[in-house]
């Protein structure tokens, strides 16, 4: 069994002898790292729109939240009056009982 394991190894090991070497780019390196520099740019630049999406959905709500609160204060100011005014209405009409 051993040799077995012995034999099967230097029958791989012989299939590497017939072998030629394959040229290599001399520009492998530079190619590599170039395409690892924009993998780390498209990196930065997704980071940055995820940054600017929230800025600017955080500005989109306060915007709907300003609205909301001046749309809320303007109709309770306008209830407010008009309760007033309808008080006095009721005080100035002339009441339609005689006592």
């Amino acid at each position: 069994m051993n040799n077995d394991k012995e034999k099967r190894v230097e029958d791989i090991l012989n299939s590497m002898k017939g072998r030629t070497e394959v040229p290599v780019n001399p520009f492998l390196y530079e190619k590599v790292m170039f395409r690892m520099q924009q993998k780390e740019t498209a990196g930065e630049r997704a980071y940055s729109t995820t940054i600017f999406k929230w800025a600017a959905v955080l500005a989109l709500l306060v915007v709907i939240n300003g609205i909301t609160i001046i749309g809320n204060a303007t109709r309770q100011h306008m209830a407010n009056s008009t309760h007033q005014h309808g008080d006095l209405i009721e005080l100035e009409s002339p009441s339609s009982y005689n006592y």
